[in-house]
């Protein structure tokens, strides 16, 4: 396996832990790569790898959400060629425009603590989007609590 390979499968393994989706075009690359990263997550090292969430109505990072950014901080430094898209989300309690602008406070406050780490700024692109893409039902507790989160785009 390539520095290459092995650097997209770190990506793609951080996205998933911090519970995004990844597509894969069609073709060969596809199952090489669906392999390695099942491969990978089943490693011991990533079982206790939590996501980015947040309380309700709130944009303040938990000590462990500062935990998982810190070793966000650490394979941003691996690769650091890489842009990252923080995007924001929030589960649909509230006002649509509310949740909106909290979105964009979590993918900020995300930002600011990772360029506090010391990861480049110009390699950190800010998006909300509201209650627009959940990820889990909102009519549960626990649903609401994994919407409202940060993940990460690989640009």
């Amino acid at each position: 396996m390539n520095n290459i390979t092995k650097a997209i499968i770190a990506i793609i393994i951080l996205i998933l832990l911090w519970g995004g989706t990844v597509y894969f075009r069609r073709g060969p690359i596809e199952q090489d790569l669906t392999a390695n990263v099942k491969a990978a997550l089943n490693r011991p090292e990533f079982s206790k790898v939590r996501v980015v969430e947040f309380d309700t109505a709130s944009a303040a990072l938990t000590e462990a959400s500062k935990k998982t950014l810190d070793r966000a901080a650490e394979m941003l430094f691996r690769f650091p060629e890489k842009r990252v898209e923080v995007q924001g989300h929030t589960d649909a309690s509230g006002q649509p425009d509310a949740n909106m602008r909290l979105s964009i406070a979590r993918a900020d406050a995300v930002y600011q603590y990772l360029v506090e780490k010391g990861v480049s700024a110009d390699r950190l692109l800010v998006n909300g989007y509201g209650d627009q893409q959940s990820i889990a039902d909102n009519n549960t507790t626990e649903g609401r609590q994994r919407n409202r989160r940060v993940i990460f785009q690989v640009q």
